[in-house]
């Protein structure tokens, strides 16, 4: 026990420091009160204090032990950064860089200070004075690690992956095990599409550091982007087992436990991420969460639109360093054409590729030019048919922000239009730096992606009704039917029957190709009712993972449902798809999260689709396609309804013919599957809203 003296503090201050070196704070923050207590005019010990309480979450705590370090020595250079530290830690960016500043003017050599405000002048996108200030610190300072690693978070905010990984390695050579690097070198090997190679980085990072709930967290969200969900969500629950209070991994964890179809405890999960977004979206508090992962939960419209300015915001921010003025509007010959400028990372083997380039190849040439722009970093061999569709077609991928940004201005584009929205390498990046005068989103996600930078949003009258439109935070472009690119797809000779796809003879074959992260509890619930319900009917199901097989066989098991009445597809070509798709009776469309891609097959193979028309735009898409094609018979109000119209037709084989065969007449008669007629409209829509830019006008709603 130590005694209550000046030697004792001197001692319980040393120790303290070492619990701090150690990354033991709770016992580092013992020490060093009981230094203050018994030496209470020592600034050096109040700094460490502070220090050590940030390092605990214990912000409020840190900021009062520095403001008593800095009233003992206003000129303690350390104490201001570290308050600078504290301020940051607080998102309050301002007070923060005024604290480096102070620290800076008190001591210019203070290494720490120099790479902070620099840091942080990285993450208010100010890229060009970060990395000014960097240089000048690598100057002096040659064999910093940390100056490495700063250097290579500028590379890597401006997309400049291959001179970021040179800075990261740098870093790692001079300090070996040192995780900041480690993990930022993952970060830019993966944007690389290097994706083995960044996983053994973030194994790396977990284990240099095993209790960091950050090195987890990112050992998820790899495994998660490359489809590893089983150890995706391990990893989460990692993070959640050193911190149970780590909110942020939540929904995450919860888009990981939905591919699986592991619902042992999804309900939980997802209430504590919708609980957690309503609190912070009620304090004033950032909602950031991956906007596509909370697609598929009950989320409200007003909780949708706040997720997505918080996300927007986040990308607005980044990249402010790289804004340039904004575009003069460029005078035009009276007849000239429009220079449009699509936008994807999905020009590839993709659902949206499959859509698009029917429309692609259906618009006109005469009074536009059409330029494609990639941001994919995994291209495939299906680049080549998009080169031969576009006027133009860049490959963005291998460029940085900033040149993507100068390939865009130069080509003059007039209309910038994003095809992903917030799914994965969407490229908004760029739409954030204002590369064109008019930008907008279509198709790709299909919902407000409360971004600023985004003028117009394209869409439908039944996709977005008027309930749903002041949670747009763009302007609204109505189509007079779906906005979906239902492109007429081949389907292949080949013949198919039941018996091959193991599907019986003379039964109901209940369908539903939805990829498996769509179901939920509730809407199997429902199947498994139905297959109940109508002796010897069954499921068909996508196939998935061996764990979401044996998840979904032994949730039907639960729901005394013989596991083999879900059978499952094995996977074919979509033109093979198709072929096989008239085996089925009915589609059931999932609940929250409907289908796109999934439907349109359905639709084109003759199937009928029984969807629900919710209040959100990731339940209505189904409402949309299913409205185009007149066929509104298919649409139940609720889960109820649903349920009912389904077992109806399942039990009327008559009636089931009838609608087979009016769904058959319509697919060519009404406008869902008319490419030409959406082509014409969106057309006729980018005219219009070109014609308002040149006359000043402001984005407003456009009605077709």
């Amino acid at each position: 026990m130590l005694a209550r003296d000046r030697t004792d503090a001197e001692v319980a201050f040393y120790l303290g420091t070492i619990a701090h070196t150690r990354g033991a704070d709770h016992a580092a923050v013992e020490y060093y009160m009981l230094a203050a207590e018994v030496t209470p005019d020592v600034a050096e010990i109040h700094n460490n204090l502070g220090n050590a309480l940030l390092a605990l979450g214990r912000v409020a705590e840190a900021a009062d032990a520095l403001s008593r370090a800095l009233d003992l020595r206003p000129d303690f250079a350390a104490a201001w950064n570290s308050l600078g530290n504290v301020h940051d830690a607080l998102d309050e960016s301002e007070a923060a860089m005024a604290d480096y500043t102070a620290a800076l003017k008190h001591d210019p050599s203070l290494g720490a200070a120099w790479l902070n405000r620099a840091q942080l002048r990285i993450e208010l996108g100010d890229h060009e004075r970060a990395e000014n200030e960097i240089g000048a610190h690598l100057e002096v300072h040659p064999d910093d690690a940390a100056g490495h690693n700063a250097l290579g978070l500028v590379h890597q905010r401006a997309a400049r992956h291959d001179q970021a990984i040179n800075a990261f390695r740098r870093a790692l050579e001079l300090r070996q095990g040192y995780l900041q690097a480690v993990t930022n070198l993952a970060i830019s090997t993966m944007a690389l599409g290097r994706h083995e190679e960044a996983v053994e980085f973030y194994r790396a990072a977990a284990d240099l550091a095993p209790d960091r709930l950050e090195a987890h967290a990112n050992l998820g969200h790899i495994y998660q982007t490359l489809g590893r969900h089983q150890e995706s969500a391990e990893a989460f629950r990692r993070v959640l087992e050193i911190d149970p209070d780590a909110e942020q991994v939540l929904p995450f964890l919860a888009h990981a436990l939905m591919y699986l179809c592991d619902w042992s405890d999804l309900d939980s999960v997802l209430q504590r991420v919708l609980d957690s977004l309503k609190r912070r979206q009620a304090t004033g508090e950032s909602v950031s969460a991956p906007p596509f992962g909370i697609a598929g939960t009950p989320a409200s419209p007003e909780l949708r639109l706040a997720v997505a300015r918080s996300v927007s915001g986040e990308i607005e921010q980044a990249m402010k360093g790289l804004a340039r003025p904004p575009l003069p509007v460029m005078p035009r010959e009276a007849n000239g054409p429009i220079r449009v400028g699509y936008v994807s990372p999905d020009f590839r083997e993709h659902s949206l590729g499959m859509v698009f380039q029917g429309l692609l190849s259906a618009h006109s040439h005469e009074d536009f030019l059409w330029f494609g722009y990639s941001v994919s970093p995994r291209p495939d061999l299906s680049f080549a048919s998009y080169e031969r569709e576009f006027d133009c077609f860049v490959d963005l991928g291998p460029l940085s922000f900033a040149e993507s940004v100068e390939q865009i201005r130069e080509d003059r584009i007039d209309i910038l239009i994003d095809l992903a929205g917030h799914t994965r390498d969407s490229g908004l990046e760029l739409f954030a730096l204002r590369p064109a005068p008019v930008q907008l989103h279509y198709l790709g996600y299909g919902a407000t992606l409360g971004a600023d930078f985004i003028d117009y949003l394209v869409t439908d009258p039944v996709h977005t009704p008027a309930s749903l439109a002041p949670y747009c935070s763009e302007a609204l472009i109505y189509l007079p039917h779906s906005f979906m690119a239902a492109t007429p797809a081949e389907v292949a000779t080949t013949h198919y029957s039941r018996e091959q796809c193991g599907l019986p003879a003379d039964s109901v074959v209940f369908a539903c190709f939805n990829a498996h992260y769509k179901i939920d509890p509730t809407i199997f619930t429902v199947w498994m009712r139905l297959l109940e319900r109508i002796p010897g009917s069954v499921l068909w199901l996508r196939e998935g993972s061996s764990t979401a097989t044996r998840n979904l066989r032994d949730a039907a098991m639960a729901r005394s449902v013989d596991p083999e009445r879900l059978v499952f597809a094995e996977r074919l070509d979509r033109a093979e798809h198709l072929a096989r798709h008239c085996l089925a009776d009915l589609v059931l469309d999932t609940r929250f999260h409907v289908g796109g891609v999934t439907t349109v097959d359905a639709l084109w193979s003759g199937v009928p689709v029984i969807t629900i028309a919710g209040p959100s735009h990731s339940m209505r898409t189904g409402t949309s396609m299913l409205s185009a094609i007149g066929m509104q018979k298919l649409i139940a109000s609720d889960l109820e309804t649903y349920e009912s119209l389904a077992l109806d037709l399942a039990n009327d084989p008559e009636r089931r013919a009838r609608v087979w065969a009016e769904l058959d007449a319509k697919r060519l008669s009404e406008p869902l599957f008319d490419t030409q007629q959406l082509a014409h409209n969106l057309e006729t829509a980018y005219r219009r809203i070109w014609r308002r830019y040149l006359a000043g006008e402001a984005p407003r709603d456009l009605h077709l």
